[in-house]
């Protein structure tokens, strides 16, 4: 037995519901994030787009991730967050976050140009905009983690071009 062939042998046979709400989501245009973290010695990211504001008082951010995910694993409540909203041009560091290619996790910060603080979570440089915070709270919900975030700093970046994703491809989104 191949390593493909038990892969797919472990993989669930999805529903024909569950088909469908994936083609559904595909076709909302969602904007394409690295969640960077840092643990005990050890750093995190991963490239998700199910993000979303919930408040500007205080400002707080809803972040969802599958539980079963590396960097998931290092959040708790208190935990240092970093959501980086990618640039059209952050593409290939988008696909490398998404875990194309095998990257290593520490060899994953090669790419791009990265604010590396010491216990600090990751911070992209030349993004459409960083949010700095920590994690308030986790619920649990089906396969993902519903993670609400408090934000304490924003990094903007003037004349972004936002990397957005529909109909599973990476566009680019000028902002006006």
């Amino acid at each position: 037995m191949t390593a493909t062939t038990k892969a797919l042998e472990t993989r669930p046979v999805l529903s024909p519901e569950a088909l469908a709400f994936r083609e559904g989501m595909s076709r909302i245009t969602a904007a394409v994030h690295i969640v960077t973290v840092a643990g005990d010695r050890v750093v995190g990211g991963v490239t998700a787009t199910a993000i979303c504001s919930v408040s500007d008082a205080p400002p707080t951010l809803l972040v969802c991730l599958h539980r079963a995910g590396r960097v998931r694993s290092l959040l708790n409540a208190g935990t240092e967050i970093v959501v980086n909203t990618l640039d059209a041009h952050h593409q290939p560091i988008a696909d490398v976050f998404a875990g194309l290619g095998n990257v290593p996790m520490a060899d994953r910060f090669r790419h791009g140009q990265w604010q590396m603080l010491p216990g600090k979570p990751p911070l992209l440089l030349d993004t459409a905009v960083s949010f700095e915070g920590q994690v308030e709270s986790i619920i649990e919900a089906g396969s993902h983690s519903v993670i609400m975030c408090s934000v304490d700093a924003v990094h903007l970046r003037d004349k972004a071009t936002s990397l957005i994703y529909l109909h599973r491809r990476y566009l680019a989104q000028p902002h006006a």
